[in-house]
C-alpha cells in the first residue's frame, strides 16, 4: 500500500551482531524443506500480508510461498483493505494452498487532522494495520509476527533470517523489532550476507514484532504516518532494531499511496539477498 517514503537517513556506523541460527547465511527451499532445524520446529510465527487494491499481491504471495519451509510454522494471513473485488478474486485463489484472507470491516473515512485531508491514505493504512496486527496478536494469540506488505519479494532465506533472529528480540530488552531491509542496502555500499546490525532506525518493509510490544503500542496505535510513529522516542524507548547487511526483501512497488516517491531513484536498487 505504501512504498518507503522520504529520504533515507544517513546511519551511523552500527555494533556487529553474530549470526544466530542455521538461516543467517543460507536460502530457503519451499513448503516441506528449507534449513529448518529440528528444535526449530514448535515455533509458529504468522506471516501477515497487508493488501488492498493491487493484483500484485500475487507476486509477493508466490514468493513467500516458494520459500516457505513449513505451512505450520509460518502460516500466511492475507489482510486486506479497500474490498477491491480482483485482488480479493486473486488472494482467495491462494486459499487451497492454505493462505488465509482476513478482510478489514471499517470502510468509512477514518477522521484526520485539519489541513490532512489530502493524507487520508496514509490514515487508512495506519487503521488497516492495527487490525491485522490486533487479529494476529489479540484473536491467534500470536506470540511474534512477521509483516509483509503486498509489493515485496522475499529472500531465499527469508524465513530462515527471522527464525535466527527472534532468539535475540526475546532475549534483549533493549531490541523492539528484526528488519529484513537496510535502508542503505544497494550493491556498492553491502558484501556480507551474515552480518546483522543494531539500528536506531525502523526500516519496516518486511519485519517482526512480539505479543509484548504490541500490548506496549497497541492501545496507543498511531492514526496516521504509522511507520514514522514507530522511529519517534515515545515508541521507540532506546531500543534498536536488528537489520541485515543484505536486505531479505526488496520492493517491487512503484506505484502505491506515496506515488512512488524515491522508488526511481533509490528503492529499486536495493540488493536482495
Amino acid at each position: 500500500q505504501k512504498d518507503q517514503a522520504g529520504q533515507p537517513p544517513e546511519e551511523p556506523k552500527e555494533p556487529e551482531i553474530e549470526p544466530a541460527g542455521p538461516g543467517a547465511r543460507g536460502g530457503g527451499g519451499g513448503d516441506g524443506g528449507g534449513l529448518v532445524q529440528r528444535k526449530d520446529m514448535a515455533i509458529t510465527i504468522p506471516i501477515i500480508v497487508i493488501a488492498c487494491n493491487r493484483v500484485t499481491v500475487q507476486r509477493c504471495l508466490d514468493g513467500l510461498l516458494k520459500y516457505r519451509p513449513s505451512e505450520r510454522m509460518f502460516p500466511i494471513i492475507v489482510s486486506q483493505d479497500c474490498n477491491h473485488a480482483e485482488t480479493e478474486s486473486v488472494i482467495r485463489s491462494y486459499q487451497s494452498r492454505g493462505v488465509q484472507l482476513i478482510k478489514q470491516p471499517d470502510q468509512s473515512d477514518p477522521q484526520v487532522k485539519p489541513g490532512e485531508g489530502g493524507f487520508m491514505g496514509y490514515y487508512r493504512i495506519a487503521r488497516h494495520f492495527k487490525f491485522a496486527l490486533g487479529h494476529v496478536f489479540d484473536q491467534m494469540h500470536a506470540t511474534a509476527t512477521v509483516i509483509v506488505e503486498d509489493d515485496l519479494d522475499v529472500a531465499p532465506d527469508f524465513f530462515e533470517y527471522f527464525l535466527a533472529t527472534l532468539p535475540l528480540l526475546r532475549a534483549d530488552p533493549t531490541l523492539w523489532c528484526v528488519s529484513a531491509w537496510n535502508d542503505n542496502g544497494k550493491p556498492s555500499q553491502v558484501e556480507d550476507s551474515a552480518l546483522l546490525y543494531r539500528s536506531d532506525f525502523f526500516g519496516g518493509l518486511g519485519w517482526m514484532m512480539t505479543r509484548e510490544i504490541w500490548a506496549e503500542l497497541g492501545p496507543k496505535w498511531a492514526h496516521a504516518f504509522w511507520d514514522d510513529w514507530m522511529r519517534q522516542p515515545a515508541q521507540r524507548k532506546g531500543r534498536s532494531c536488528i537489520r541485515p547487511e543484505i536486505s531479505r526483501t526488496r520492493t517491487f512497488g512503484r506505484i502505491g499511496v506515496s506515488q512512488g516517491q524515491f522508488y526511481d531513484q533509490h528503492l529499486q536498487f536495493i540488493r536482495l539477498n
